[in-house]
């Protein structure tokens, strides 16, 4: 009897293990903080077990974990069978084939002697069928591969390419199926932006612990990133060790006036930047400058958008308004594809605060006539030395002002827009230079 009970106590402790070996997160806290990293981390390996997918997609928008999700499951994959190599390279935005196959080769361990892209092809073909069972991941792929003219041959030798982009479209033209693509989104979980922030300003993976007073003004900065793991991480670490409340308040008040340190304009902005940059038509970052600065942080209806657009001729208004309606909602799917934009629902769209901070940084840093003024920066004296005939745009960001007048604010005949927003509930409005005034 006393071995039937040792064997029922053998198997319920081995049901427990596999349980929770099943149940355990793959990742750790000094890594990342969210439920969703984790689902990730096991949807991405199934898809790996499964001899009819080939190649797997991980898109959104950037400083949101796509590469670090590839390496976690990079890590996975080299620690337990069936695959036997992984090999990790990182794509140039303006990749050449011959460039791509020898940095390939460089990784998986043979050498190309000839500079020529077929016999590249095939030489890098017959090594990796060599490699028999491998993962090869693609990290920061902007345009379309074409794998067989790089020499992947992904139905051979049950070879799987992974492979991280902003572009959902990279995916799709790579022939990832819909349920073989990962989109990465910014922590939405309860408190998971805040954990996040407490760990990376801790030690060694302690969160970090904050007086009352400190705390709430670090939540507010935490807010300010609505969840980007990029953003977080980078605020958090110009933060630590900080234990003097003005310091806190200082940075708040230089977040919420776009005056951020070095480290968030190179680490966070640049790297948001590039979204941006890789619209390749003017008119286009025209349009979404435009939209960031207009949303500011609400979801704004599509129709009224597009119009806003016809109005400062961002879109052309001599058409019908069926093509119109066409060509605005051709502008939000692009700059969606490219993380520029979002939305919640068919007939809204919506930036992230931190994708709007980085338009107005943009505009700051142009050499285009432009006036982008927050809050108290916008005084009489500034507008007097500013404000001049070639403006291009005026941007100012919930300025407590009624009028500017009319005797410095003189017609600015290349003005396309001027924009506000104000505090306490004001409404905004967009006028002509030289009858300037909000509206309550």
């Amino acid at each position: 009897m006393n071995n039937l009970n040792d064997t029922h106590d053998i198997y319920e402790l081995f049901k427990d293990m596999k349980r929770h070996k099943e149940e355990k997160p793959l990742t750790l806290s000094t890594e990342f903080v969210g439920k969703a990293l984790d689902f990730n981390i096991r949807k991405v390996l199934k898809l790996l077990e499964d001899d009819q997918v080939f190649v797997i997609g991980i898109y959104g928008m950037g400083g949101v974990g796509k590469t670090l999700l590839a390496t976690l499951v990079e890590n996975e994959v080299k620690r337990k069978p069936p695959f036997i190599d992984v090999f990790w390279v990182t794509v140039s935005p303006n990749f050449k084939i011959l460039e791509l196959q020898h940095d390939i080769a460089k990784r998986i361990g043979v050498k190309l002697d000839e500079d020529d892209e077929k016999i590249g092809a095939d030489n890098l073909s017959s090594a990796l069928q060599k490699k028999r069972k491998s993962v090869i991941i693609l990290d920061d792929v902007w345009k379309y591969i074409d794998l067989e003219k790089v020499g992947i041959h992904t139905k051979v030798n049950g070879i799987k390419v992974i492979l991280t982009t902003r572009l959902k479209l990279v995916c799709q033209q790579m022939d990832c199926m819909p349920n073989h693509m990962i989109n990465m989104k910014p922590l939405d979980g309860v408190n998971e932006d805040w954990e996040l922030f407490k760990v990376k300003l801790g030690h060694r993976g302690t969160p970090a612990t904050l007086s009352p007073e400190i705390e709430n003004i670090a939540r507010h900065i935490v807010s300010r990133c609505e969840g980007l793991p990029l953003g977080i991480s980078v605020i958090a670490r110009t933060m630590k060790g900080i234990d003097d409340i003005h310091q806190w308040k200082h940075s708040l008040n230089e977040l919420n006036k776009l005056e951020m340190g070095q480290e968030v304009v190179e680490e966070v902005f640049k790297v948001l930047r590039r979204s941006y940059d890789n619209l390749i038509e003017e008119d286009l970052q025209n349009c979404f400058l435009y939209c960031a600065l207009l949303s500011n942080d609400d979801e704004f209806d599509k129709d009224e958008l597009i119009m806003k657009l016809v109005d400062n001729k961002l879109i052309n208004g001599n058409k019908c308004l069926e093509e119109i309606f066409d060509d605005g909602n051709t502008i939000f799917d692009k700059l969606k594809a490219h993380s520029l934009m979002s939305s919640s629902h068919y007939s809204s769209v919506y930036n992230y605060r931190l994708v709007i901070d980085m338009a107005c940084y943009i505009m700051k840093e142009s050499k285009r006539n432009a006036m982008v003024k927050f809050g108290n920066e916008l005084t009489k004296r500034a507008i007097t030395q500013e404000w001049a005939d070639d403006l291009e745009l005026v941007h100012l960001w919930s300025c407590d002002i009624e009028e500017i007048p009319e005797s410095i604010a003189p017609y600015c005949q290349r003005m396309s827009f001027t924009y506000t927003c104000a505090p306490s509930g004001r409404t905004m409005v967009i006028v002509k230079i030289g009858h300037f005034r909000l509206f309550h």
